[in-house]
């Protein structure tokens, strides 16, 4: 397997990924049965500061595309990446 390096000089970067058992958060919509969220992958959000960057990483874990969405629109000088 390869791996991938990113240098970050400044800001901050957070990932999020899923358990052993493939479980890592709660949906609060509650639109996923039982309220747990259960899917492969990761998210990577990378940007100015870690606060912003811990907030973001879950949201867009769980929320979907209105969250991905919401994040386009007012993550300035963020990014993120989808596994």
């Amino acid at each position: 397997m390869g791996q991938r390096a990113q240098r970050v000089t400044c800001g901050a970067f957070t990932t999020l990924l899923p358990t052993g058992d493939g479980h890592l958060s709660y949906d609060p919509t509650g639109l996923v049965k039982g309220w747990m969220v259960g899917r492969a992958g990761s998210v990577t959000v990378t940007g100015p500061t870690q606060l912003w960057a811990d907030i973001w990483a879950p949201t867009l874990f769980v929320g979907g595309v209105p969250a991905r969405q919401a994040f386009e629109a007012d993550a300035v000088g963020y990014s993120a990446f989808t596994l």
